[in-house]
């Protein structure tokens, strides 16, 4: 899962083809709470820079798409 999202891949996690055969063991639930904590994580609150927003973000987004399988699955 960690280097899911380090190597910015939540996009490719989204094909079935690939999310079955690379990420495999990753379940989607799993990867929604990282996410969306992820998304919340500021280095240092006073210092907040547009990278951090940027980042925080693509985060949040990645989390909604990611929610959408959870929901599928139910």
């Amino acid at each position: 899962m960690i280097n899911l999202i380090l190597s910015e891949a939540v996009q490719a996690y989204m094909e079935p083809s690939i999310r079955q055969g690379s990420y495999a063991v990753i379940r989607p639930r799993h990867l929604q709470t990282v996410l969306e904590k992820l998304a919340r994580y500021i280095p240092d609150p006073r210092n907040m820079t547009p990278d951090d927003a940027v980042r925080m973000t693509r985060r949040r987004r990645e989390a909604d798409m990611v929610a959408k399988l959870v929901n599928q699955g139910r």
